[in-house]
């Protein structure tokens, strides 16, 4: 789609492999638990609370790129102000927002029955 725009990050594998098994456990795949953890980030404003907690991105040798896509160029261009707001870059800011829900799993507990 012309309208989307992308936000990615370099991971280590272990943690690229293991937001895929979350996301199959919530019954989505990776790249939809991905835009939602970018969609909640901005607008709950999460970037400058996770700063500081969660490492960034990894080197680029020996990791994983993973990337989501976004609808809506506004989301990215929010992201991209916060990140900015808590001194990171976009794929700092990507790494810490997925390596976070790695150990809160938020997702998870908003979708429990």
């Amino acid at each position: 789609m012309p309208d989307e725009a992308q936000i990615g990050c370099y991971l280590s594998r272990d943690d690229a492999q293991a937001l895929t098994k979350y996301a199959l456990s919530l019954d989505i795949r990776r790249p939809t638990l991905l835009a939602l953890l970018i969609v909640r980030a901005v607008r709950a404003d999460r970037l400058a609370h996770l700063n500081g907690h969660y490492a960034g991105s990894e080197p680029k040798r020996g990791s994983k790129r993973v990337t989501v896509r976004i609808m809506d160029k506004n989301t990215k261009r929010g992201f991209t102000a916060a990140a900015k707001a808590a001194g990171l870059g976009t794929d700092d800011a990507a790494a810490m927002v997925f390596r976070a829900e790695l150990i809160e799993r938020w997702m998870e507990g908003a979708v429990q029955k």
